[in-house]
C-alpha cells in the first residue's frame, strides 16, 4: 500500500512536466459500399483520458460496436517526459438502402476541451460489391488502407453450429456451442442453459475444458473463438425442428470511464468486469421421414454400417454356455441403433444381450453379446442374421447378412442316458424328439404319508389363541382404569403432590449452595403451599 502511495505522489509531482501532443481523431472508412454488404468505420484518438461520443448514424444502417483497444506509454524527450496514448473504436455497419449518406462528426470529450472528427460521406449502391478503397481523415489529413468485406456482429456472442441442416429421421446432427469475442472475458463455458429440445434426443460428447481461445475470421471480422460444448442431436420426428436459444453468462471486461475522467491520467486507467447473458440464434433443422415400407429387420440404424458375428466355441457339452457376438460398425446413429432379431434352435436357450460400445461421436463399433446354452447333444445351426439400415448417401435401405455358425454339442453330466439326439435344425418349429418329448406318469405303488401332524390337531394351537384373548382383556381393563384415574384432576394432583414438592426442595437446596437466599425462600414457600393445596 505504501508503495502505491509513493507512485501516486511521484506522478502528481511530475504532472506539470508531462507533455502530450494535440488531440486529434483519425477515421478509416470506405467511400462506397454495396447494399447489405458489411463494412467498418475505425476512429483512432491519440489520447486515453477522455470519453468518446459516437456520431448519429443513419436509421437505415445496422450498427454494432464499438470494440475498442488502447495503448499507453511515456517517453523521456530532451530531459522532459512526454506521454503517448492511442485509443481505437471500431464500428461494424451494414447499409440497408441505396443513397448517399453523410455521417456527422464524432466527438472526444475531455475536461478542458472537446475534439471533433471530420464528417464522412459514403455512397451506398445496389451492386452488392465490396467497399471501395477507404479514405482516412485526421482533422484534414488523409491515410489510405484496404478494406475487406465484413458482416456486422456484436463484440461477444455465442452460436450453435451444426454440421448439416438437412437430415433424415434418426440421422445424428453434430452440434457445437461456440463462443466468439473481440473483448476480454471471464468464466467462459460456465452456466450454460439449454432449451427443451423438442423432437430431439441429445447426447453429450466429451469436450475439453475451454482454457484458451484461438483467432478465427468470420465473414471478414476477426474474433477469438472457443468451443464450449459438443453434443449430438438425434431427430425423432420429421418436419422443421427448431433448436431454441441457449443461454450462457460470462463476465465482460469494460473500461471504467468515470474513474479515468476523475483522475485525468492514463496511469490511473482501470477496468471492471460486468456480467452479461449471451443467447444463441434459433437454428432450424429440416428432417425428412424415412421411406416406407421399412424392411422387417430394420432396427433404426441410419448411416453407413458393416456387420459381423462370432461364437466363443464351436464344440461344447450340453448345459454349458457359449457366447454369440454380433458387431455393428460404421458411422451414423450407432448409439441408438437396435439389436438384431434372430432365432436359435428350440433346444438352445438364448438370453438378452450384453451391449457394449466404443464410439467416438458418430463413428465406432457396438457389440451385442448373447449367452446361449444348449440343453441337448447334437449339431445345431445358428442361422444367418440379416440386418437392414438406411443409407443416407443413397437414400435407400441396405440389407447386410452374417454367416451361419455350427455348434457341436456332446452329452454332458446333466443329460439323461436315454436322451436321443435331436435332428439338426435352424428353427424351433422343425425340432423333433424321439421318445423324449413326453414325460410319462409313474404308475407303480407309492406310499404317501404326511411328514408331520397337522397344526390344528395340536393342543398348543388352541392354547395360543386363548392366551392372546386373555391378554387382550387384561390390557383393555388396565387402559380403562388408567383413563378413569387421569380423568379425576384432583386425585391426579394429590398423587403427584410429593413429587412436585421434592423437585422444588431440590431447587431450593441448589439456591442455598449458591447463596441465592431470596430464590431459596420463594421455592420453599412454593413447595409448602403447593403440597398442602394438592393434598387438601
Amino acid at each position: 500500500m505504501m508503495r502505491r502511495y509513493l507512485i501516486y505522489g511521484l506522478l502528481l509531482i511530475l504532472a506539470p512536466q508531462l507533455r502530450s501532443q494535440d488531440v486529434a481523431i483519425s477515421i478509416d472508412a470506405p467511400e462506397s459500399v454495396g447494399t447489405g454488404v458489411g463494412f467498418k468505420i475505425i476512429y483512432s484518438v491519440n489520447a486515453a483520458n477522455g470519453k468518446f461520443q459516437a456520431p448519429a448514424f443513419d436509421e437505415s444502417f445496422s450498427v454494432s460496436g464499438p470494440s475498442y483497444s488502447s495503448s499507453r506509454g511515456t517517453r523521456w524527450i530532451n530531459g522532459k517526459y512526454a506521454s503517448e496514448a492511442t485509443t481505437t473504436y471500431v464500428y461494424y455497419i451494414t447499409a440497408g438502402k441505396e443513397g448517399e449518406f453523410t455521417i456527422p462528426p464524432a466527438q472526444y470529450l475531455m475536461r478542458d476541451k472537446t475534439v471533433s472528427s471530420a464528417t464522412i460521406n459514403i455512397k451506398v449502391s445496389g451492386t452488392g460489391t465490396a467497399p471501395s478503397t477507404p479514405k482516412t481523415t485526421v482533422g484534414a489529413a488523409v491515410r489510405n488502407n484496404s478494406q475487406k468485406v465484413e458482416s456486422s456482429g456484436e463484440d461477444v456472442f455465442i452460436r450453435i453450429v451444426t454440421n448439416t441442416k438437412n437430415v433424415y429421421v434418426g440421422q445424428p446432427v453434430e452440434a457445437t456451442l461456440k463462443l466468439y469475442t473481440r473483448v476480454r472475458i471471464g468464466n467462459p463455458g460456465t452456466g450454460v442453459a439449454y432449451p427443451d429440445l423438442k423432437g430431439f434426443l441429445k447426447e453429450n460428447l466429451k469436450t475439453p475444458e475451454l482454457s484458451k481461445l484461438t483467432p478465427e475470421e468470420v465473414n471478414g471480422v476477426s474474433y477469438y473463438t472457443g468451443i464450449v460444448e459438443k453434443f449430438l442431436l438425434y431427430p425423432q420426428i420429421s418436419g422443421d425442428l427448431v433448436i431454441d436459444k441457449a443461454q450462457m453468462q460470462i463476465l465482460v471486461e469494460q473500461k471504467n470511464d468515470d474513474f479515468d475522467d476523475f483522475f485525468g491520467g492514463s496511469f490511473f486507467s482501470t477496468t471492471m468486469t460486468v456480467p452479461k447473458v449471451l443467447s444463441t440464434i434459433p437454428v432450424t433443422i429440416k428432417v425428412t421421414p424415412l421411406p416406407t415400407p421399412q424392411p422387417f429387420d430394420f432396427c433404426g440404424a441410419v448411416g453407413k454400417f458393416e456387420i459381423s458375428s462370432s461364437i466363443s466355441k464351436e464344440s461344447i457339452q450340453a448345459n454349458d454356455a457359449i457366447s454369440y457376438t454380433f458387431n455393428l460398425q460404421g458411422t451414423g446413429n450407432i448409439n441408438t441403433a437396435g439389436a438384431p432379431a434372430f432365432d436359435v434352435p428350440a433346444s438352445i436357450e438364448k438370453y438378452d444381450p450384453k451391449v457394449t460400445s466404443d464410439v467416438n461421436g458418430i463413428s465406432g463399433i457396438k457389440s451385442f453379446e448373447y449367452i446361449l446354452i444348449p440343453r441337448n447333444s447334437g449339431e445345431f445351426v445358428i442361422p444367418e442374421v440379416t440386418y437392414s439400415y438406411f443409407d443416407v448417401s443413397s437414400g435407400r435401405y441396405v440389407t447386410l447378412k452374417t454367416e451361419s455358425h455350427i455348434i457341436s454339442v456332446t452329452k454332458g453330466s446333466g443329460e439323461e442316458e436315454n436322451a436321443t439326439t435331436p435332428l439338426m435344425t435352424t428353427t424351433k418349429e422343425d425340432v423333433k424328439y424321439i421318445g423324449q418329448d413326453i414325460r410319462f406318469i409313474r404308475t407303480d405303488n407309492q406310499k404317501v404319508k404326511m411328514k408331520s401332524k397337522p397344526l390344528v390337531e395340536n393342543t398348543s394351537y388352541y392354547l395360543f389363541y386363548l392366551l392372546v384373548f386373555v391378554l387382550a382383556v387384561v390390557i383393555f381393563i388396565t387402559l380403562q382404569q388408567l383413563r378413569k384415574r387421569n380423568a379425576d384432576i384432583n386425585l391426579s394432583r394429590n398423587r403427584k403432590a410429593a413429587n412436585m414438592a421434592r423437585k422444588r426442595l431440590r431447587k431450593a437446596a441448589e439456591c442455598l449452595k449458591n447463596k441465592q437466599y431470596d430464590v431459596m425462600n420463594e421455592e420453599l414457600t412454593r413447595s409448602l403451599w403447593g403440597y398442602m393445596s394438592d393434598k387438601l
